[in-house]
């Protein structure tokens, strides 16, 4: 299926996606990796993936998506990313396992 869409866990409201291009999942990765300090990356990289891959946001600006985004209760708000993530295939936990790993290897105790 090209649509795929994610039930928000709080307030059961349905958002429809078009599954990634190769491009655009190249455009969200480079945007998320510019923001590795910013502690509000998780609602900036949910803004960006809601604008390019909700049809019916695409519209919208990504700084009134983030504005709404910062409204919604937590567990809706951070659906969103995790949802992203699986979509392309890749499990957020596992990352961060291996990165845990790796740096318990390389760390001296």
């Amino acid at each position: 299926e090209k649509m795929v869409e994610l039930t928000l866990p709080l307030s059961k409201d349905k958002i429809k996606f078009h599954r990634p291009s190769v491009g655009e999942t190249k455009t969200l990765s480079a945007f998320s990796q510019g923001l590795e300090k910013d502690d509000k990356a998780d609602i900036k990289v949910a803004a960006k993936v809601l604008k390019m891959l909700c049809d019916e946001l695409k519209e919208e600006s990504e700084t009134e998506l983030r504005k709404d985004l910062e409204t919604m209760e937590a567990p809706d708000r951070s659906a969103i990313v995790p949802f992203y993530f699986k979509l392309i295939g890749i499990d957020r936990d596992e990352l961060l396992e291996k990165a845990l790993a790796n740096l318990s290897k390389t760390t001296k105790n």
